[in-house]
């Protein structure tokens, strides 16, 4: 059957800094030379849906709008979310997004896909290099800190393991500071590594 996969995240999907577009580009292109291979035999549409800056509650805002535009009901469906980190951020002695509300948007996110139909997949949060963003050099009233991404880390893999046909796939261990770019970021070879990750864990292609 017909596959269709939609990445939802921030700018780490989007792709920011890998010289090949990211590790849900280099996804994209996996599964589009796939399909080329097969002569349409296997088939799989992929929708990168990545935007800067975003956290579950800007996610949450434009979910459905961006699936009506694409979604085909006649297809098999997964949903990939990376979506996080700018939720862990420190901010005026707190949270962007407190805990609770981002436990709380996750289980929503989830109802939201699910209501589609298909596979919920939830990839984990990558490490930062405190020295370089707490504070983050273009936000100066906010900064990463590694305890908080593994704490929301926790509840992104908590919520997947409670919660029916969700699934996590962790790559906080699979990265290191070598592997970013500007302190959050991932260079190519972080992106790189990401991809393998996600790439031999999707059962999309079975």
């Amino acid at each position: 059957m017909p596959k269709q996969l939609f990445i939802f995240g921030d700018s780490i999907t989007l792709g920011a800094w890998d010289t090949k577009g990211g590790w849900a580009q280099r996804l994209k292109n996996h599964y589009d030379k796939l399909v080329i291979e097969s002569d349409f035999d296997f088939y799989c549409m992929t929708y990168l849906l990545g935007v800067s800056g975003d956290t579950t509650e800007d996610l949450l805002k434009r979910f459905d709008f961006e699936v009506q535009q694409r979604f085909e009901p006649f297809k098999d469906t997964t949903f990939l979310f990376a979506i996080g980190i700018n939720d862990s951020q420190s901010f005026n002695e707190g949270f962007q997004t407190s805990p609770e509300q981002f436990k709380s948007n996750i289980k929503k996110l989830i109802k939201l896909a699910q209501s589609h139909g298909g596979e919920v997949v939830f990839l984990g949060l990558t490490p930062v290099d405190e020295k370089l963003v707490f504070p983050i050099p273009w936000a100066c009233d906010r900064g990463y800190k590694n305890e908080n991404v593994e704490q929301y880390n926790q509840i992104l893999e908590q919520v997947s393991n409670e919660t029916d046909n969700v699934s996590f796939l962790s790559v906080y261990e699979a990265l290191q500071v070598k592997d970013l770019q500007d302190g959050v970021h991932p260079n190519t070879e972080g992106h790189r590594k990401i991809f393998e990750v996600v790439k031999n864990n999707l059962t999309i292609t079975n």
